[in-house]
Order: structure tokens, then C-alpha cells, then sequence
């Protein structure tokens, strides 16, 4: 469940980029931003790799799952990443 919010939170910022002129990066955080706060997902990093008209734009959501502790010795969290690209259209 976790990995598919953290694809919709990709995918939500990458489109703001691919084709809201004038979006930006601020706008496509903010986006994917809100999707995962509100499904209590926290601490996160979102990696926006913006590009010129007409190439790809990517954006990567990366979030530290944690695992009960004690199941397996010495693993603590499992990093769950999502990469979404889109061709920009403007």
C-alpha cells in the first residue's frame, strides 16, 4: 500500500511538470508533498530531475519503511523508491 501511495505522489508531481506551463519544481514538491502527509508518510525525500521542452522529467519519491523490530537482526527499514518519467509537452 505504501509503495502504490508513493507511485500516485510521483506521478502527481511528474504530471504538474510534464504539463502545467510555469508549475515548477516548488508546485510539483508541494504536490507530491501533500499526497504523502496525507497518508502518514514521513520523513520522505522527493528528487525532481526537471528537464528542457519536449525531453523527459522525472521524479523520485524515496521513503525508509520500517520493519518490526526484532523479526530479522539487523534490519531496521526497507527503502521502498518510486520513479515516475513523462515526456514534457510544452
Amino acid at each position: 500500500m505504501t509503495k502504490n501511495i508513493m507511485t500516485g505522489a510521483a506521478r502527481e508531481a511528474v504530471r504538474i511538470l510534464a504539463v502545467e506551463m510555469g508549475g515548477g519544481t516548488a508546485a510539483a514538491e508541494a504536490r507530491a508533498d501533500n499526497v504523502l502527509k496525507s497518508a502518514g508518510i514521513t520523513p520522505y525525500t522527493i528528487a525532481v530531475d526537471p528537464a528542457t521542452a519536449y525531453n523527459p522529467v522525472s521524479v523520485t519519491v524515496t521513503y525508509n519503511f520500517p520493519v518490526l523490530t526484532g523479526l530479522i537482526p539487523g534490519l531496521d527499514n526497507i527503502t521502498l523508491r518510486s520513479t515516475t518519467t513523462m515526456r514534457r509537452e510544452y
